[in-house]
């Protein structure tokens, strides 16, 4: 059920998105098969076994993808994948993934995972389910070169009998190998940030108050109802995800949205 609270994010293989389902229940790790052709797996034969899934039903599995290996957070992981439809993900990670990853810090109510691989700590964050979101027009191009699925249903009859369906995958552009190399060597510098810098003792920005100075009043500025969500998006994003902190202070500054040209918003705090 995709409106409840699971643990879904987003890998890539070859640059190519992965929608993945991060799943305790599961003891191995699957992918889709039509998934596996389309991004182009070897795929090798399997002695059939049987799998029993979580609504009882038994399902015969005779195809595995040997080595697969994705990236999560510019971190690489490897490990075998059985092959069956999953149609509601491309990727389920089992207990065979997880016990990799040692000691785990699990908030489901926040959809937080932390982890630590090769000394580097990793916090993932699951994509939230808002229902139905709508767009404008001329942002369809940039929202399917995020890596988007794109469905269209075209006809029916009475009896809801299906007569076309239209499923299209958007792919993301390639980053040029020399980026990709500087990013690889430099990971730590372009992750995430999940926490707040360092206290530096010598080095801690503060800004002195004449005595008696009133706060300033300023009023905020004025934003349209989507523009407003998506300012609650963020900054609930950043609290969660710890660069951020709940202030007590009488001072406020306004603040802007600015498009960047992928069709994400820049949050912008503004100066008087």
């Amino acid at each position: 059920m995709t409106s409840f609270r699971t643990m879904r994010v987003t890998g890539q293989y070859n640059k190519k998105p992965l929608h993945i389902l991060i799943d305790s229940g599961s003891t191995h790790n699957f992918l889709d098969i039509q998934r596996a052709k389309t991004i182009g797996c070897k795929i090798e034969a399997l002695e059939p076994l049987m799998v029993t899934m979580a609504n009882g039903n038994k399902l015969q599995i005779s195809a595995v993808v040997g080595n697969f290996s994705w990236t999560i957070q510019h971190t690489t992981f490897t490990s075998d994948m059985m092959l069956i439809p999953l149609g509601c993900c491309d990727v389920v990670l089992g207990i065979e993934w997880l016990v990799t990853l040692g000691d785990i810090t699990w908030n489901f109510g926040k959809l937080t995972m932390n982890f630590k691989v090769q000394g580097r700590r990793h916090v993932l964050r699951g994509s939230p389910y808002n229902g139905v979101k709508t767009i404008k027009h001329h942002q369809l191009e940039k929202v399917l070169t995020e890596g988007a699925h794109l469905s269209m249903l075209h006809l029916c009859t009475k009896e809801r009998r299906l007569f076309q369906s239209l499923t299209t995958h958007a792919e993301q552009l390639p980053i040029p190998l020399q980026i990709d190399q500087i990013l690889k060597q430099f990971a730590e510098v372009f992750a995430d940030p999940s926490q707040l810098p360092p206290m530096r003792v010598k080095h801690n920005h503060q800004i002195p108050l004449l005595q008696g100075t009133d706060p300033v009043n300023k009023r905020p500025y004025r934003y349209a109802k989507h523009q407003k969500d998506i300012i609650d998006t963020l900054v609930q994003d950043m609290l969660t995800s710890g660069i951020i902190q709940n202030s007590s202070s009488p001072y406020a500054s306004p603040m802007v949205l600015v498009g960047k040209k992928d069709g994400c918003w820049r949050l912008c705090v503004g100066l008087e």
